[in-house]
């Protein structure tokens, strides 16, 4: 069976999803403001929801990630550095005191 195709962009899905969730909004009267079904508006809503969802664990691992890397580099620079007298190995020292 063939999926059906939107007629709505995914951009123009986000606008109203946006608005919803900002607040301000009643689902019911933004569904009319803009001529779709209550629905249909909240089956985007949903689906937005999900999608955030998904990214959010995502960029949350990631980030995880980076701060383990980062924190390795400096401990590796700190070593790396120690009794050196080079102007960029002075800064990463002055950086570390509190």
């Amino acid at each position: 069976m063939m999926k059906k195709q939107s007629r709505f962009t995914a951009e123009f899905n986000m606008q109203p999803i946006k608005r919803l969730l900002e607040g301000g909004h009643e689902l019911s009267e933004l569904a009319n403001e803009l001529g779709l079904s209550t629905g249909q508006l909240s089956t985007w809503r949903k689906e937005q929801l999900a999608a955030g969802s998904v990214e959010t664990l995502w960029l949350r691992h990631e980030l995880k990630w980076l701060e383990e890397e980062n924190l390795i580099l400096r401990k590796a620079a700190v070593f790396l550095c120690e009794g050196s007298r080079d102007e960029a190995c002075l800064r990463i020292g002055r950086a570390r005191q509190p």
